[in-house]
């Protein structure tokens, strides 16, 4: 797919993920009502998803999943196979005359933990949803699905990450982020998308691949543009560095950061994308 893509071109990382919707996620799904209650055996499908996005976004492959998910309001491939397991729930609790043994098995195995039938594992994870569920009732299966992804929707950001808490203020919402439909050039998005989630390679990115006796708190990084007591984080960058660079370039011999078309160049879309670099 990504092969075609390129020879078409179609870049537009909208239709490029509806795209891995309609040709690849129903490979990857195949006979998953079945296999789909065993979070360990659709873990390498994830990853191939996952992998997809980050390459979508130019993003480093240790960016954070939740991030990577978020910044495209994507959820993870488990919510459409459980989909498709209440589907088939729905199918075995209603019978046909020739199914009827099938429905039995399938209550003896809710009742029976000790074998983790199918059925138990799908009772199991009923029970753990925010609206407890039965599973001896037809289930909604919109229904359901919808609230599992508003709940998602609505938690991601509750995850124990400092980078996953700088990065909510960004997202405030989860959908698409609009800059992946206005932004056109493929370069320009990736220097955005790897600055919002947080590899954007300066300081206070690479300071934490260091050594743990060499690493010094995200506070204590410092500008390594300019003799300045500010730290170099993100705002700073921003604010100060692209600013100055913006202002002077020509005019002396500072180097023309590849950041500063971005954020101060002539382009319609770069003076609303400040507004979102928080503040350490």
């Amino acid at each position: 797919m990504k092969r075609r893509c390129a020879l078409l071109p179609i870049s537009d990382p909208e239709l490029r993920c509806k795209l891995f919707d309609s040709l690849v996620l129903p490979i990857l799904s195949y006979t998953s009502e079945v296999w789909g209650v065993d979070k360990k055996i659709g873990d390498a499908a994830e990853l191939l998803h996952r992998q997809f996005l980050k390459h979508l976004l130019g993003v480093r492959d240790s960016t954070a999943n939740v991030i990577v998910l978020a910044e495209l309001g994507r959820f993870p491939l488990c919510f459409h196979w459980w989909q498709q397991i209440l589907r088939y729930h729905n199918r075995i609790n209603n019978p046909s005359d020739d199914e009827r043994l099938i429905k039995c098995a399938f209550v003896e195995g809710m009742h029976d933990p000790a074998h983790l039938f199918w059925s138990h594992k799908v009772h199991t994870w009923l029970q753990g949803q925010p609206v407890v569920l039965s599973i001896e009732d037809d289930l909604d299966v919109g229904t359901v699905i919808g609230n599992i992804n508003t709940h998602y929707a609505q938690t991601w950001h509750q995850i124990d990450l400092s980078s996953v808490a700088r990065y909510q203020p960004l997202q405030p919402e989860y959908v698409l982020a609009p800059y992946l439909s206005t932004v056109k050039g493929f370069k320009s998005r990736k220097l955005i998308s790897r600055f919002r989630c947080g590899c954007h390679g300066l300081h206070v990115d690479t300071g934490r691949l260091l050594p743990l006796a060499q690493q010094v708190p995200r506070e204590q990084h410092h500008c390594g543009f300019w003799a300045s007591v500010l730290a170099g984080d993100e705002h700073h960058f921003v604010f100060v560095n692209l600013f100055l660079m913006a202002q002077y370039a020509g005019q002396s011999n500072i180097v023309r950061n590849k950041f500063t078309n971005i954020f101060w160049g002539p382009a319609p879309h770069c003076l609303p994308l400040l507004y979102m670099i928080p503040k350490s």
